[in-house]
């Protein structure tokens, strides 16, 4: 026995399966008591069997179960089994390791939607946005109460000597001086009007032709210009520093056409589309000059220069200065042609705010010029 065991670890794992079948045999054939021979056999064997199994978990590395063992010893068998058969047996050792994980199952179906969880902190403030396109102007405030008096400032520097005042009052006369020496002529007094329409003045009271002209003024359909009507010398002009040409932005100074007959016979309607010419007058001893529309007479006390028809330029086009037309108004020589440049027309009544009777609509305005 201890031959086999110490030959090869074949030969010692078939040794101890016949041993063990013979004990199943002897068992299982006779229920006689085993001797004393018998138990130190039996003894013997058991020991060999440890010491069997010692040496082959050492050289196998297969740990052999006693539990495994005392399984096979106690099945009966049917009298066919070997030694080969217990030692494929004792060769099955210890369960193999776990196997690898398997596939992942498919997901599951979505749970219920959990609570709402908790508000969560307020973020940061964001950065200032671009400022707004400006508004309208607001409308002005109330005026605030008055504030009390600020505290006196410091005393400024003198200033510049300023303009002379005004003349103060009379002081007491002083006694007479002697005579002074008797001075030049002083310009004599009166006054100046026009006389539209004329080339002369009125021979009343002394009064006195300071020259003619023709009457000019702006054109008729244009927006520049003055509103009044000028007399413009007839000859000798003079000039300071000019620039030849028509520049763009002048004023112009146009002849004054009559437009006094395009309607038929008329008022004036003898020079219509003739140049108006006009008169300045002096008058020495006369400086109060008035014109009196809707009047042939002058007030008591006054002086009758002329009379005559009122005209302006006509209600389309840009409005003028009224003037008193002389009732004989002449013309130019040679202007009979219509040139749509300055014009004058005479002025009709309109009942729209004028007292109609007296005033009729539709009448030409009578004038008068009066002097004192």
């Amino acid at each position: 026995i201890l031959s086999a065991v110490v030959t090869t670890s074949r030969q010692v794992h078939v040794v101890i399966a016949e041993y063990i079948l013979c004990i199943k045999r002897s068992h299982n054939g006779s229920s006689q008591n085993l001797g004393s021979g018998n138990m130190r056999k039996t003894a013997a064997l058991m020991f060999i069997l440890l010491l069997s199994a010692a040496i082959l978990a050492s050289v196998q590395a297969t740990a052999i179960e006693g539990g495994a063992l005392s399984n096979r010893t106690t099945e009966v068998g049917t009298g066919d089994e070997t030694g080969e058969d217990v030692y494929i047996e004792l060769l099955r050792g210890r369960d193999g390791d776990d196997g690898r994980d398997g596939d992942d199952g498919r997901d599951g179906d979505d749970g219920r939607d959990g609570q709402d969880g908790d508000d969560g902190r307020d973020g940061d403030d964001g950065r200032d946005g671009r400022d707004g396109i400006p508004g309208l102007p607001g409308r002005d405030g109330k005026d605030g109460e008055k504030g009390e008096a600020g505290e006196m400032g410091m005393k400024g520097e003198t200033g510049e000597t300023g303009e002379m005042g005004m003349k103060g009052e009379m002081g007491v006369a002083g006694s007479k001086g002697d005579p002074g020496v008797q001075g030049p002529p002083g310009p004599s007094s009166g006054g100046i009007y026009t006389r539209w329409g004329r080339t002369t003045c009125p021979t009343t009271l002394g009064t006195e032709l300071v020259y003619s002209g023709r009457v000019v003024g702006s054109r008729v359909n244009e927006k520049g210009g003055g509103a009044n009507y000028l007399c413009l010398p007839e000859e000798d002009p003079d000039y300071l520093s000019y620039q030849s040409g028509n520049q763009r932005w002048r004023g112009y100074l146009y002849g004054t056409e009559y437009e006094t007959g395009a309607s038929g016979p008329g008022p004036l309607s003898s020079v219509h589309n003739h140049d108006a010419p006009c008169a300045i007058c002096h008058t020495p001893t006369r400086s109060s000059i008035l014109m009196i529309p809707g009047r042939i007479r002058c007030p008591s006390s006054w002086t009758r220069e002329y009379y005559g028809y009122l005209t302006s330029n006509a209600q389309p086009y840009t409005r003028t200065m009224f003037e008193c037309y002389d009732k004989d108004s002449e013309s130019v020589p040679g202007s009979a042609a219509s040139t749509s440049s300055a014009v004058v027309y005479t002025v009709e009544a309109s009942c729209n705010g004028i007292p109609c009777p007296p005033y009729h609509e539709g009448r030409e305005i009578t004038c008068v010029v009066c002097t004192k």
